[in-house]
């Protein structure tokens, strides 16, 4: 059986999370349009100083409130650098913050193995990977989320007044959600508290939790920022913060422009999908849940429910969804898991057979999902195209990357044929656990399994992605040609990926020809290739073209030209200026 020291399992936690989330994390460059907006911003605050209300690019609004970007500008005052270490770094660390906040929920309420369980389902599962290894907003309002409702879980559970440092974290743990992403973070503890009160007729205890004191502390933490940046950006700062990003998002997305809408049941599937593969098991979970549904109050169930049902019904009314929105559900979705699964592996067979044929026939599932997975890519390996099968079913811009996927396996076969080959042993060991019903055995292949499957793809596809889309290398060239005082100018296009990485403020110009260069000053133009293709030949005269990025952009099919307005008295061009000249223009 698993030992039960907490600290052993706390800190085995903690190496598990770091290796998964800290592991190569600054080596894959930005390529996305979300990541390299949240790094200009904290390029912005090292750079200028200006810690309060950055403006991306000099002239643009920041989108959400500062508390990521704070942590991520530490982290670059600590490290030396503003780099996608850097700016990743605060959503690996909450992520690892917010497993062992619920591997300490789990192991108070039902004893440290469903603690060490639910701590590794949250850790292992796509979309929580995906929001730990990226610098977004969404992992540090979930981080203070998961501590709001943990703190919440003491408060409503405590038999009689609720616990001082209990309520302290609560309020606390609100306000700085708050901080990462506005009144959402204060809105959402807030409302599963009075569901779940109200459902277990205890809505007397909301008098005991001090709510106009820790109204005040949790309020005034995000307050404070609300007014010193209303300050400073006045009423264009108010309509974008408080009515495209909050009400307009919830209640208009088309018409305040906040987008992503999608229908009433959009984050069912969604969270289906992403929380794979601890998914495949909700169905046996559901069985066990409504056979114990008297006992659901006192088995300390109900409260994880309220929290995953709160949470999953205010994003589905709110007209603007993505599924990264439903994260700060995936911990009370895990602490369930994680409580039934510590009850299979002690009674077994005490489990009804309906919940012992569900798990059998889902472990028989996975199994088949997992030799299918295995016989793709060995045929793609091969020189067969079997994943050509589910281009019907996929995007234009995943249909046009599937080639190049199938070059990435062939030309990468050597590492994938090596992860096959652990994996088989993972594999059989996950068969044999699930013919003999032990159920701790099938968990661990289950972690070993995502744990390999996500290393082979940041050290294989993502990485081979990235640098295809990547404007990072191109940038290098750019500023290895202009000098300080130069300037750089967008024509027709905006990225910031290009702002990130050519280090300075890019504006827009509607000429590409005006200002032209002198000999003090130099003037370059940054188009798309297809507009530079589309320019009248006058201009393009006026143009001297220099270079072209190999990486597409976010989409893939939006190469950069960077071009040099031919000055009125033309000045000797710099070495490096020299060498492009020879070698695109012959």
């Amino acid at each position: 059986m698993l030992s039960e020291r907490r600290s052993v399992w706390a800190l085995a936690l903690l190496a598990f999370c770091l290796f998964l989330y800290v592991w190569r994390l600054g080596e894959i460059p930005f390529y996305t349009k979300g990541e390299p907006r949240e790094a200009v911003q904290v390029w912005e605050e090292v750079h200028s100083g200006e810690w309060v209300l950055p403006l991306r690019n000099g002239r643009e609004l920041p989108s959400k409130p500062p508390l990521f970007h704070w942590i991520g500008g530490v982290t670059a005052l600590i490290t030396g650098t503003v780099d996608e270490f850097a700016v990743r770094f605060p959503s690996a660390l909450l992520a690892t913050l917010a497993v062992l906040l619920t591997f300490w929920l789990g192991s108070e309420k039902w004893g440290v193995l469903a603690g060490v369980y639910a701590g590794f389902i949250v850790a292992t599962n796509f979309e929580w990977f995906r929001a730990a290894t990226t610098a977004r907003v969404d992992m540090t309002l979930t981080a203070f989320l998961t501590a709001a409702f943990v703190a919440l879980d003491r408060v409503v559970s405590a038999p009689f007044s609720p616990p001082p440092g209990a309520l302290l974290g609560f309020y606390v743990s609100m306000g700085l959600a708050a901080l990462a992403k506005g009144p959402v973070g204060i809105v959402l503890p807030m409302l599963t508290a009075v569901v779940y009160l109200a459902i277990t007729r205890d809505l007397a205890r909301l008098r005991r939790m001090h709510l106009f004191a820790g109204g005040a502390i949790a309020g005034g933490i995000a307050v404070a920022w609300y007014v010193l940046a209303y300050l400073q950006g006045g009423e264009s700062f108010v309509y974008k913060h408080l009515w495209v990003e909050n009400v307009g998002r919830f209640f208009a997305a088309g018409e305040s422009g906040a987008g992503h809408e999608h229908p009433f049941y959009y984050l069912v599937p969604a969270f289906v999908l992403n929380f794979a593969p601890w998914s495949f098991f909700l169905v046996p979970l559901g069985i066990f849940l409504n056979r114990i549904r008297d006992r659901l109050v006192t088995g300390g169930y109900a409260y994880e429910l309220v929290w995953f049902a709160t949470v999953l019904v205010f994003y589905s009314v709110s007209q603007s969804k993505r599924s990264v929105y439903l994260l700060p559900a995936y911990p009370a979705a895990a602490l369930l898991l994680g409580a039934w699964w510590q009850h299979l592996t002690n009674e077994a067979f005490a489990m009804p057979r309906t919940v012992i044929e569900a798990l059998h026939w889902t472990g028989v599932f996975l199994a088949a999902a997992t030799v299918v997975l295995i016989g793709v890519l060995l045929a793609e390996g091969y020189g067969a195209e079997p994943l050509a099968i589910l281009r019907p079913l996929l995007s234009p811009k995943d249909q046009a990357n599937l080639p190049f996927v199938h070059e990435i396996i062939q030309s990468r076969f050597s590492v994938v044929s090596l992860w096959i080959l652990a994996l088989v042993p993972v594999l059989l060991l996950f068969l044999l656990s699930v013919r003999r019903r032990r159920w701790t055995l099938v968990f661990a292949s289950l972690v070993a399994f995502f744990a390999s499957i996500t290393s082979v793809v940041n050290g294989v596809f993502h990485p081979a992605l990235a640098w295809r889309l990547t404007y990072k290398p191109f940038f290098e060239v750019v500023r290895g040609t202009v000098q300080p005082d130069d300037q750089i100018y967008f024509y027709k296009t905006f990225d910031y990926g290009a702002v990130f990485y050519s280090r300075r403020h890019i504006p827009p110009i509607k000429d590409p020809t005006e200002p032209a260069s002198s000999a003090e000053r130099r003037t370059y133009v940054l188009m798309r290739s297809r507009t530079w293709e589309r320019l009248p030949e006058e201009r393009r005269a006026r143009l001297r073209y220099l270079h072209e990025s190999d990486g597409g952009g976010p989409k893939g099919d939006s190469r950069l030209v960077f071009a040099l307005v031919k000055s009125e008295e033309p000045a000797p061009a710099s070495s490096a200026g020299s060498e492009l000249d020879d070698d695109q223009n012959g």
